[in-house]
């Protein structure tokens, strides 16, 4: 059975709060060694954030990190994990660390009967442990390093991949476009 509901929260995003929507359903897909659900979050972002351009001007950091281990994981309305990454190269945004703690929606969880569930947001599979991403980010109220949805952790499959991606996020980050939506709430919200 599809369950269907509407989860509303914010995200801030360069200090203003920008909402998503999202819908929450389960995909009756059972891994067949694990034996675990898999419930898929859908949500709309606030601009085009297959544009490089955008996603770079509406986040606080830009790098390229190794993912190290998993710290834990926080249970709010979504699960969200957290893993520890040490910093390669920095391209917008500074640490002032060569690690950092960085959350990702998503995460396992019980149902009433003990089933494993695996929430995701959308496609964006958990982070791999000992995989290079390139990350976007954003710094939240409570200080946690949020990634992007879906957008902000490309995974690098080589050096030439990485070198590719190099590329295109330091001239995105050249061409920055802040999207008026974050604009407008950073202008309201100081």
């Amino acid at each position: 059975m599809k369950k269907l509901f509407i989860v509303s929260f914010s995200v801030l995003i360069l200090g203003g709060i920008s909402a998503f929507g999202f819908s929450h359903f389960s995909d009756k897909k059972v891994e067949a060694d694990e034996k675990v659900r898999i419930e898929r979050i859908e949500g709309d972002p606030i601009a085009d954030f297959n544009d490089k351009k955008i996603l770079v001007g509406s986040t606080d950091y830009v790098f390229i990190g190794k993912v190290i281990s998993q710290k834990g994981q926080i249970n709010l309305h979504l699960p969200i994990t957290q893993f520890n990454v040490k910093i390669l190269k920095e391209i917008k945004g500074n640490f002032n660390q060569d690690e950092v703690v960085i959350s990702q929606y998503g995460g396992y969880t019980e149902d009433e009967e003990g089933n494993k569930i695996l929430t995701v947001f959308e496609d964006d599979h958990l982070l791999d442990i000992n995989k290079k991403y390139m990350f976007t980010a954003n710094k939240q109220k409570d200080g946690n390093i949020l990634i992007i949805p879906e957008y902000g952790n490309v995974k690098i499959k080589d050096i030439n991949h990485q070198n590719v991606l190099d590329k295109e996020f330091e001239e995105a980050y050249k061409n920055q476009e802040v999207p008026e939506v974050i604009k407008n709430r950073k202008s309201k919200n100081p």
